[in-house]
């Protein structure tokens, strides 16, 4: 089960700072959310992206050129 840390803890995987994101076994996972040591991290389902794609800004079109006067 993958993790967040919200302190700093030490566990079987050596030392895990506050932030880090690791994959342990479940049953410590729970444990250590219980006590409020870390969050569960979603983990994204088949057929979703991990991270959504942002979006590309639309540009705006190019100006059109003004028309050249003819020679008369």
């Amino acid at each position: 089960m993958k993790i967040k840390a919200t302190r700093t803890f030490l566990n079987d995987i050596g030392t895990v700072r506050r932030g880090a994101v690791v994959d342990i076994r479940d049953v410590q996972a729970k444990s250590l959310i219980e006590r409020g040591i870390a969050v569960p991290v979603e983990e994204p389902t088949k057929g979703q992206d991990a991270k959504p794609k942002p979006e590309k800004p639309k540009a705006d079109p190019k100006p059109k050129a003004a028309p050249k006067p003819e020679d008369n």
